[in-house]
């Protein structure tokens, strides 16, 4: 898949879980020379740890003026101990769908036990 850059990589960054920082890890090597900037919860520790551009979560949606292409990955982001990320990544996703931006899921879990609207709206997500 075609992949225009700059790449906005989303996820459960930040967050000093090292299942998913590994699965970062994995995205961004297959991304390596690539414009990539990646969203967190702890920007500056996910530069240092990865060498890659990082912002926090209140600039994500201003970053899709900047990003021409999403990445949304890694692990169970759709699980319902995800919390607030889990209920607002995929409306994100669709937002960026809409706006025009090249949308790629990649390396995520679905968890069997969503709510009925989060199943819903990850359906459609996985459509776009």
């Amino acid at each position: 898949m075609t992949m225009p850059e700059p790449i906005l990589v989303v996820g459960a960054y930040g967050y000093r879980n090292t299942g998913d920082e590994a699965i970062l890890a994995g995205l961004l090597t297959t991304l390596a020379g690539r414009r990539v900037t990646v969203v967190s919860r702890s920007p500056a520790e996910t530069s240092a740890l990865h060498g890659v551009a990082a912002m926090g979560f209140p600039g994500a949606v201003a970053a899709l003026r900047r990003h021409r292409t999403v990445l949304i990955g890694g692990g169970g982001l759709f699980g319902r101990d995800m919390g607030r990320i889990g209920r607002l990544l995929p409306l994100y996703g669709l937002l960026a769908a809409a706006l025009g931006r090249t949308l790629v899921v990649d390396g995520v879990g679905l968890d069997g036990d969503m709510s009925g609207v989060n199943r819903l709206l990850v359906r459609r997500l996985l459509r776009s």
